[in-house]
């Protein structure tokens, strides 16, 4: 697991301007996203960044990954952040759709690592104008 996952705690819910949400059907978890701080020193302060979107595949198309952002943007304006940002990796096309779908912008294309290069695997990251 990632390093913030280990300590959701800390990272999400102790962490300034930072919180996790958790979608449950029953005692089943079927949605998470986060909000925390840019990992983009430059955006500090203008933003904040979502994280960790997941919906399970039997509960996908009935609009959890779209409530799930809107919880993230309208937390974001509540905070007065000007932008929520995002990366995800190219391969997450439904992702991409719903973020495209509700007005995210495209602005960067990036290898995230050396070898991720060699295979040509790009991360998009994508920007919401409050």
């Amino acid at each position: 697991l990632a390093a913030d996952m280990r300590d959701i705690r800390k990272t999400y819910l102790e962490a300034k301007d930072s919180c996790f949400w958790v979608v449950t059907s029953g005692e089943e978890v079927v949605g998470m996203v986060a909000a925390i701080q840019p990992e983009d020193l430059s955006e500090r302060g203008t933003a904040l960044e979502l994280k960790r979107m997941s919906v399970a595949q039997r509960h996908r198309g009935r609009g959890l990954s779209k409530a799930l952002t809107r919880t993230v943007i309208r937390f974001a304006q509540e905070r007065g952040y000007k932008e929520v940002v995002l990366g995800t990796s190219m391969v997450q096309l439904a992702a991409q759709r719903v973020y495209e779908g509700m007005g995210f912008r495209k602005v960067r294309v990036k290898h995230p690592y050396l070898v991720a290069k060699l295979l040509q695997f790009y991360v998009y990251y994508y920007r919401y104008e409050i």
